[in-house]
């Protein structure tokens, strides 16, 4: 727990003395956030805490403080209120904050541990081998076998989790991102399969899921018949539900394997995908569905423009 705070306060938000900070918390994840305003404390900052209520009102409540703070942190459950989620990240003046959602102590302990420097460094390694328009070539021992397109309109975005100036990220933190201009070939989804609501589609179903892309769309699922019709019905009651918004590079290495919670489970070393939601704010799209459903996957290899920058699950970059 110790270890988790002092990342987030010192090393992702740079918490600095005299700053004001505001940590925004779920009862579920009230001992971390103890943590994390102790750590702030620690440093000189002016620490303010409020435990939601699940009440109307809430949203009310903060505005104040969030309005004048240098710094906040929201730690929640999936069930929070959309409306103090969507004002913990409604980013207005310098502030910087961390969002830290659907946390487990399995998260705490392991993803939210991993160095940011060393994900910043794994990301720029990664990055520097794309070019504006690059074909990345993408294979798995389940059987996937993609090639991606990479759209030159759009940037490519490091999540690594240090916050150097105003802006706010997720955290477990170790993603790099982009939305892509074609995605062609089979994805299985062997690592998972979550929802926009946060529920998955079952780890035994997915593992035999084939979903098949053409022009950066899913055309179709095969392989676990009940699995595909609740996808494709998920996706196809949201706009742009089949399209592909981004594909990502988990980045964290202090995640070995899928452990069934999805804001850890997508920092997976290796390559995987999104529907629907293109983050057009960190990657510059020009469009953006409503859905979000993340499709993982374990023991990827990558190629970028012919050079191999993952082999089996493990990145074999250099410089």
């Amino acid at each position: 727990m110790g270890v988790a705070a002092q990342r987030t306060v010192n090393e992702c938000l740079r918490v600095a003395a005299g700053e004001t900070f505001l940590v925004v918390f779920g009862r579920e994840l009230a001992e971390l956030a103890s943590a994390v305003a102790a750590v702030a404390r620690a440093v000189g900052a002016k620490v303010e805490t409020f435990e939601l209520t699940g009440q109307p009102g809430d949203e009310a409540r903060i505005a104040p403080t969030l309005a004048r703070c240098d710094a906040s942190a929201f730690l929640a459950s999936y069930q929070a209120d959309i409306g103090v989620r969507r004002a913990m990240v409604t980013m207005k003046g310098k502030r910087r904050h961390a969002h830290l959602i659907g946390l487990t102590d399995a998260v705490i302990r392991q993803s939210l541990t991993t160095d940011p420097r060393e994900m910043s460094e794994l990301g720029r390694q990664l990055i520097a081998h794309v070019r504006p328009s690059s074909t990345i070539r993408v294979t798995s021992p389940a059987g996937t076998s993609l090639v991606v397109q990479t759209d030159p309109a759009n940037r490519w975005h490091c999540e690594h989790g240090i916050l150097e100036g105003p802006g706010w990220t997720n955290l477990p933190a170790g993603e790099v991102i982009t939305s892509p201009a074609n995605v062609e070939g089979v994805f299985v989804p062997d690592g998972g399969v979550w929802l926009t609501d946060g529920s998955d589609l079952g780890r035994v179903a997915t593992q035999r899921l084939q979903l098949r892309f053409s022009k950066g769309r899913l055309v179709a699922a095969e392989g676990a018949d009940d699995a595909a019709r609740a996808l494709l019905e998920h996706l196809d009651a949201g706009q742009e539900g089949r399209r592909v918004g981004q594909v990502t590079f988990g980045i964290n290495t202090g995640v070995v394997a899928p452990i069934g919670v999805s804001c850890q489970d997508v920092k997976l070393r290796g390559f995987h995908m999104i529907l629907g939601y293109s983050a057009p704010e960190l990657t510059g799209a020009s469009w953006n569905g409503t859905r979000v459903v993340q499709l993982l996957q374990r023991r990827a290899s990558v190629w970028i423009d012919d050079v191999q920058v993952l082999a089996n699950g493990r990145y074999v970059l250099s410089g």
